[in-house]
């Protein structure tokens, strides 16, 4: 029989006033130029009514700035689905007997009289997380707030939770994406039943005093209409908070949730909830591949109730991104190569133009300096010879097999102490634009015997390019005790290092 009572087998949090390390853009590789752009462009309402633009960079916070407001709560709609996603994952950490891969109806045993339990049954808390539930539930394409849409036909009857696991199912589960917040607020129903405190009782606990967001600057409360004004509804069925909507905080509140999962569950210090179920939560059990109808390309996706998306700037370096998304454009940016968390919030519920991803791909990621920026995608553009310009005695031939995607590499290099010349062969496969290569080392043999090489497995290594003519390697042996960082120019090849190959990144997202 399900039990929902556990054992909190961690020691208490220690409640530290937090106040963000404050440094400037320059000092943290990003121009201050790029984000007065932004500033000046927001300003002038050409991408819509955003609310405020924060930038976290490397744990600190280099800008906070708010537009006709003051930076006070306000509703974050869905972005509470991702809140939901943390706040299991606590419980999980904290002794929860929660296994994703078990049916969702063994977390909610009040509700077994329910029609077609036998199939709502074969639904896993997995397949709720991911969207995958096979719940014949399509919100979307139906103006919110008609009565035809489920989430006001939900909202229009007694018990919520109730209504959702009532409705049809349409798929096996694992086959369709299928967005729902009715489905994401059932989170709210696990987590009472894994932790016996409502989903705010537990926040409140568990997330918002450890990251020291301050209760006065929370509350749940439904919003009506395209705005920001509450309805009052702040009681629910069964007196719980939905995880699908209806949370309110800060923005700068908002960046501690980025912050916290690009720490991978740490905050100062403190785990809060393992890697392994941040790792799940971004990956994209859903993508372009899976659900074509519905996702843009194959680098925008969907994990634990968090979206994943790859960024182009317009100098087409790529960026990989997963993010929280709330209606009218309410956003926790996280870019875990640039250490970076971006929060904007929005009254943007009927605009769809030009907005935040725009000022992304325009102005915010270019800004981003040499080694704080994302990589340009490795193709034959890269093939050729490069070298390490401080060092004449560095060099490298680079083919790219795109049809197979692959690089094959010559190294050429020599030994510090003797100066005796060294020669490697590396290989590997193209991950998130990025060579991850083994490194072969050869000996005896030569041109003119047909005896094979020894080939022995020297170490690893990685190759990324920041433009088409400049790029880095780094590496480490297995063996000896040697690994560095060494910068690549291009020397030939030149003819192939041009723009026009570049793809327009106003295709690579639909964050606009």
């Amino acid at each position: 029989m399900f039990k929902s009572l556990f054992l909190i087998l961690f020691f208490p949090v220690k409640l530290v006033a937090f106040e963000w390390p404050v440094s400037s853009p320059e000092l943290e590789g990003i121009s201050l130029e790029g984000i007065n752009q932004a500033h000046q462009l927001i300003q002038s309402g050409a991408y819509g009514n955003i609310q405020s633009l924060l930038i976290i960079k490397n744990g600190k916070l280099i800008s906070e700035r708010y537009f006709n407001n003051n930076g006070e709560k306000a509703p974050i709609y869905s972005v509470t689905k991702s809140v939901g996603s943390i706040l299991l994952g606590i419980a999980k950490y904290q002794g929860a007997e929660l296994n994703t891969n078990n049916s969702m109806m063994n977390y909610m045993p009040e509700y077994a009289n329910i029609s077609d339990f036998i199939n709502k049954q074969k639904i896993t808390i997995k397949d709720l997380l991911t969207q995958r539930h096979g719940l014949d539930w399509d919100e979307l394409s139906i103006a919110y707030e008609t009565p035809s849409n489920p989430i006001t036909i939900m909202l229009n009857t007694l018990n919520w939770y109730q209504t959702v696991l009532e409705w049809p199912i349409r798929d096996l589960p694992n086959q369709k994406f299928a967005y729902s917040t009715g489905a994401s607020s059932l989170m709210s129903v696990v987590l009472k039943n894994l932790t016996n405190l409502s989903p705010y009782e537990y926040a409140s606990e568990h997330l918002f005093q450890p990251l020291d967001i301050q209760l006065i600057d929370t509350h749940w409360e439904l919003v009506g209409g395209l705005g920001t004004i509450g309805q009052g509804i702040s009681v629910f069925p069964d007196n719980l908070e939905p995880l699908g909507f209806g949370l309110w905080l800060k923005p700068i509140d908002m960046a501690k949730l980025g912050e916290l999962y690009l720490n991978k569950g740490l905050w100062q210090g403190q785990r809060l909830l393992e890697e392994s179920w941040i790792d799940k939560s971004i990956f994209p059990y859903s993508n372009g591949v899976t659900d074509p109808d519905f996702f843009g390309d194959s680098n925008s996706g969907y994990g634990y109730q968090w979206w994943t998306t790859l960024f182009r700037d317009t100098s087409n370096r790529s960026f990989n991104a997963y993010y929280a998304n709330g209606y009218g454009r309410q956003f926790i940016f996280v870019f875990p190569e640039s250490q970076m968390v971006i929060v904007s919030t929005a009254r943007d519920f009927s605009y769809t133009g030009a907005g935040i991803g725009t000022l992304l791909r325009e102005n915010l990621l270019p800004a981003l300096s040499s080694g704080a920026q994302g990589y340009i995608p490795i193709n034959k553009n890269i093939n050729g010879s490069w070298y390490w310009p401080e060092n004449t005695g560095q060099g490298f031939n680079i083919e790219v097999l795109e049809n197979r995607n692959e690089v094959l590499a010559y190294w050429y290099t020599y030994e510090k102490d003797t100066e005796k010349q060294r020669w490697f062969i590396m290989q590997g496969e193209i991950v998130n634009n990025k060579a991850q290569l083994s490194i072969l080392s050869t000996t005896g043999s030569s041109f003119v015997f047909s005896e094979p090489p020894d080939v022995l497995e020297w170490g690893t290594g990685e190759m990324f390019f920041d433009t088409c003519q400049t790029g880095t390697f780094v590496f480490t042996s297995s063996i000896e005790d040697v690994s560095a960082e060494i910068p690549m120019t291009r020397l030939t090849g030149i003819e192939n290092c041009n723009e026009s190959s570049k793809v327009n990144p106003n295709k690579l997202s639909y964050i606009h």
